[in-house]
């Protein structure tokens, strides 16, 4: 019994010593330079000027993710691969440089929206995840068609 108890302690601790090891690995700071090439020219492109000021990666191996923290207040959130998957302004200022958003959702924002601009887009394999600058968040699906108002 006391060798079966020494055992279960042992692998316990090397369970939590194993599973706090992965915890070394997110919000790592990182260089600007060591983003991938995709990741800062899409900073370059659509931030232009804006010094980035905080970048962490987070996760490991093929669940990488990048974030870019910039002097205006914007953060970027990126896949493993370097595309984009969030941009978020700060609280109530729209994203201006907009290229990047589709263009049913720019159009549909416009349209149905005319005093509130797009303050934080996210996409995944579902679609896009849009909050406005009046706190309204809308879906779309991965073609930009509006699917409903988010509660």
């Amino acid at each position: 019994m006391k060798k079966f108890l020494t055992l279960f302690v042992i692998g316990i601790v090397a369970a939590m010593t194993w599973s706090c090891s992965d915890d070394d690995d997110k919000d790592r700071p990182l260089d600007y330079e060591s983003l991938p090439a995709v990741s800062k020219a899409f900073v370059e492109t659509y931030f232009p000027g804006d010094k980035p000021v905080k970048v962490t990666r987070e996760g490991s191996n093929s669940r990488t993710e990048y974030d870019v923290t910039l002097a205006s207040g914007f953060s970027v959130e990126f896949d493993a691969e370097g595309e984009w998957t969030d941009v978020d302004g700060p609280m109530n200022i729209a994203i201006t440089n907009d290229g990047f958003i589709p263009q049913p959702i720019r159009d549909y924002v416009a349209a149905n929206y005319t005093d509130a601009g797009i303050n934080e887009i996210s996409r995944d394999r579902r679609g896009y995840e849009v909050e406005l600058t009046n706190q309204i968040e809308l879906q779309f699906d991965q073609n930009g068609n509006f699917v409903r108002v988010d509660n």
